[in-house]
């Protein structure tokens, strides 16, 4: 419990930090440029650079999440289907409760680059919330994806796996697209960033590598599928 208070003030610290050092960049980007994610450059610098101030707060994010289910399933899981019989609704609810954690993150972001963010250039309200749909989306999958693996290995081993996942991809995309462009699908990092799903048309940054349309049904089927396979996962773990 003490871990979760401290890492949930870390994540608010995060992402403050991510807006003082957006505001003191030199990069373009929109009024929210954790919505822009990473463009498609053939300056490594440059995307490390973007990379660097996109992924801070997910990362952090994903350490606050690391582990939850499995405290979860150690502490209240025992009494909680000894009352209620039922390991669907305890798996339910702790995919619910990070889901209204990540919504309260996002919405913290968004308020702090909405006060204070000194945009370069600005987008249409409509594409603004399409962006944050999307981008709400993907985190959500990912760090059910994550979730998932705690069932099948540890905390930290499962931390790595998802961390890997969308650091290798958004640095590699650039060849991806050159050789094997339908690949871009399978990560989930270019639907979260509107530089890469089309969505973010400013310039020459923008690259329209995945469709978000597709993307967004996507996430919704792979999300549907990551709780039914952690569900049965559950099932067949002995907890008693």
């Amino acid at each position: 419990m003490i871990k979760n208070k401290r890492l949930f003030v870390l994540v608010l610290l995060s992402i403050i930090v991510q807006m003082i050092f957006l505001n003191f960049s030199s990069l373009e980007m929109s009024r929210f440029p954790f919505l822009d994610g990473v463009p498609l450059t053939s300056s490594r610098m440059l995307t490390y650079q973007y990379l660097l101030y996109w992924y801070f707060p997910v990362i952090v994010m994903s350490f606050y999440f690391s582990g939850n289910l499995r405290e979860a399933i150690r502490f209240k899981g025992i009494p909680y289907i000894t009352r209620r019989y039922s390991k669907n609704m305890f798996m339910m609810k702790q995919f619910l409760s990070m889901f209204l954690s990540l919504v309260f993150f996002i919405s913290f972001q968004f308020l702090i680059f909405r006060l204070f963010k000194v945009n370069t250039y600005d987008l249409s309200v409509d594409t603004y919330t399409y962006m944050m749909v999307i981008y709400v989306g993907s985190l959500v999958v990912m760090f059910s994806i994550q979730m998932y693996m705690e069932l099948l290995f540890k905390s930290e081993i499962a931390q790595l796996i998802v961390s890997i996942y969308i650091l290798v991809p958004t640095l590699l995309s650039a060849e991806f697209q050159k050789t094997a462009m339908l690949s871009n699908y399978f990560f989930l990092s270019n639907y979260a960033m509107g530089l890469r799903n089309g969505l973010n048309d400013w310039d020459f940054l923008s690259s329209n590598i995945v469709n978000s349309s597709y993307g967004m049904i996507g996430i919704m089927l792979l999300e549907i599928l990551l709780v039914w396979l952690s569900i049965q996962r559950f099932k067949k773990l002995d907890i008693m």
